[in-house]
């Protein structure tokens, strides 16, 4: 009787336990939901889009913690920094070295000139950066898209701006709706190196007011083929839920 006295409570926890476990898991939907394009077409080359109007962002030096400079401590004589009754601070070691790279690009942000404008800073960049055979395409929150060659079989310089800064909603030029209108950034960039091919996902953040059951929506752009300046596959996939933040993986058999 002593032992069955023992075991009950063991056995009542086991019993809660299993019971807590259960309840906890949760359980997925069955099957798979399927969605269709609301809309879809094959673009121009984008090397033949104009890009939407776009002007560098001007950075207000009143409203920055350096004040675009020198700061004043910094700006002071030396000798006034030094704590009274002590000499100069003994200097630090100097750096190690930097260890050699390969070609630097040097990327969107302020002082970015290229064939369609100046690039535009932004805080946060949320960069995307994919590499392909030939180019480089870089994507920038606030600054879009730009296109950059690299060192290979069509160019031999790493580097060299091809195209851009445009905005991002530039690659749906024409292709209407909420794609082509909003531009909120935020655009991932990905290079499929299984089928040589580049794609873009913007989501679009904002409501659209005649479409309550959808408000969102994700935007694709897939290129035809190797290059990045040529015609794109894009569509329009309508969501229920805000689409906050895309992150395309690339597998054999579509993306995830």
């Amino acid at each position: 009787m002593k032992s069955i006295a023992r075991v009950l409570p063991l056995l009542a926890l086991a019993i809660l336990i299993a019971f807590l476990l259960r309840w906890s898991v949760r359980r997925e939907p069955a099957g798979v939901e399927v969605h269709h394009a609301a809309a879809h077409d094959v673009s121009p080359p984008l090397a033949s889009l104009r890009g939407f109007e776009t002007a560098p962002a001007k950075l207000d030096c009143a409203k920055t913690e350096s004040g675009c400079g020198t700061s004043p401590q910094n700006a002071a004589d030396p000798d006034e920094a030094l704590p009274q009754g002590r000499g100069a601070p003994n200097p630090p070691p100097p750096p190690p070295p930097i260890p050699p790279t390969g070609q630097a690009v040097d990327g969107m942000g302020f002082g970015f000139n290229g064939p369609q404008g100046p690039g535009r800073g932004g805080n946060p960049s949320d960069n995307s950066l994919a590499i392909g055979p030939n180019h480089i395409v870089q994507v920038v929150n606030g600054s879009g898209i730009a296109i950059f060659s690299k060192k290979g079989e069509m160019f031999d310089t790493t580097g060299k701006v091809l195209y851009g800064a445009v905005p991002s909603k530039s690659v749906f030029k024409g292709f209407g709706g909420a794609c082509e209108a909003a531009n909120f950034g935020d655009v991932v960039v990905r290079y499929d190196q299984l089928a040589d091919r580049w794609l873009y996902v913007m989501p679009i953040f904002q409501r659209i007011p005649d479409r309550p059951d959808e408000p969102y929506s994700m935007c694709y752009a897939l290129s035809e083929g190797a290059d990045p300046l040529g015609p794109y596959y894009r569509y329009e996939f309508r969501r229920k839920l805000f689409p906050d933040y895309p992150r395309p993986a690339v597998w054999p058999d579509g993306y995830y």
